[in-house]
């Protein structure tokens, strides 16, 4: 299994306010305000590396080997697979169809597998 850096975007909320960490710090007025935003964001990020979750919504980017290192995803909680992209055999970049494949997430468990059906015909080039 061999999964690349995850490149996180920025969330676009923090899971605390700056409202209620100005509560919690009794800081009156705005002078704190890029301070504690910094902090915020600072806190946020070392306890989800510490705890291996995430804390706030946001998108992540990920790179693996193959398509059977997606059999469990390196980060969770997942909400949604945005897309799922590959090199296909002449090098040309391909997008996944939506309708072969499913997300599985459970807490902290999330996984991307083949969707089972009758009808359902995977072909795989080696």
């Amino acid at each position: 299994m061999s999964w690349y850096p995850v490149v996180p975007v920025a969330p676009a909320v923090e899971p605390v306010s700056l409202a209620d960490a100005k509560l919690q710090c009794r800081v009156i007025g705005t002078d704190e305000d890029d301070a504690l935003d910094l902090y915020i964001a600072s806190a946020r990020a070392h306890a989800e590396a510490y705890c291996g979750a995430a804390f706030a919504e946001r998108t992540l980017v990920a790179r693996c080997d193959s398509f059977t290192d997606l059999a469990r995803l390196p980060f969770a909680p997942v909400n949604s697979v945005t897309t799922i992209t590959y090199d296909d055999m002449t090098g040309v970049q391909q997008t996944l169809s939506a309708t072969v494949y499913e997300l599985r997430a459970d807490g902290l468990d999330a996984a991307i597998v083949l969707m089972t059906g009758p009808h359902r015909v995977v072909r795989v080039d080696c």
